[in-house]
């Protein structure tokens, strides 16, 4: 598993993500992990090597640039991207992998966002938007990923070259939708992330709107 993690002066908030991955149960898969650095002026990248990340220099053009370049660089033939701010359980990767393993035709997860950092009912309010949202979507056939979080196989990423890299946000949905043609999307019932503070400031409408 090669878990993508792309960074511009994420010094703040990269530690704890990566604190968290460090933590993983992996029993039965081994899982690299990439840090896609654009060009941060701060100690995004010593961070990143402090917790044993690899570091991937890549140019300050947009989150999907940097996914890009860090996917073909990776090792593993699934993959996991979060973002610099997003806390995952410790089942995370394993929860990943057994859905890839028990359902062949699979090609890519995506699954509940929750929030961190506001009272309960924010919180609550955060949760069950997104959750509402991307069941919504799933609905109207519309398999977009959820960007903090969101897992699939190499192997369909490489048969739809990958994200649009034109795209400034708004490439992960779009890359969930794109991977239906070559298999299935699934929506899990599972925490995919936990989204930070700075998300939550910003207000449930205005983040789930970015997608």
């Amino acid at each position: 598993v090669s878990v993508v993690i792309p960074a511009y002066n994420e010094e703040k908030y990269l530690g704890e993500t990566l604190d968290r991955l460090n933590e993983q149960e992996h029993h039965g898969f081994d899982f690299e992990v990439l840090v896609a650095d654009a060009q941060s002026t701060d100690k995004t990248v010593e961070m990143a090597k402090k917790y044993g990340a690899i570091v991937i220099s890549v140019p300050k053009i947009n989150p999907a640039t940097a996914r890009q370049l860090a996917i073909e660089q990776s090792r593993g033939e699934i993959i996991c991207c979060i973002d610099a701010d997003t806390l995952v359980p410790k089942n995370h990767l394993s929860t990943v992998v057994n859905e890839f393993n028990n359902d062949p035709k699979a090609v890519g997860l995506t699954g509940i966002i929750e929030g961190s950092g506001g009272n309960r009912l924010v919180n609550f309010i955060y949760k069950w938007m997104n959750t509402l949202f991307s069941r919504l979507n799933f609905l109207l056939g519309k398999t977009g990923f959820q960007g903090q979080s969101f897992a699939f196989r190499k192997s369909a990423f490489l048969k739809i070259n990958g994200f649009n890299t034109s795209f400034s946000t708004g490439e992960d949905f779009d890359l969930g939708c794109r991977m239906s043609i070559v298999g299935k999307i699934k929506l899990i019932p599972e925490t995919f992330g936990i989204s930070s503070k700075w998300r939550i400031k910003e207000g449930p409408l205005k983040t789930i709107s970015r997608g």
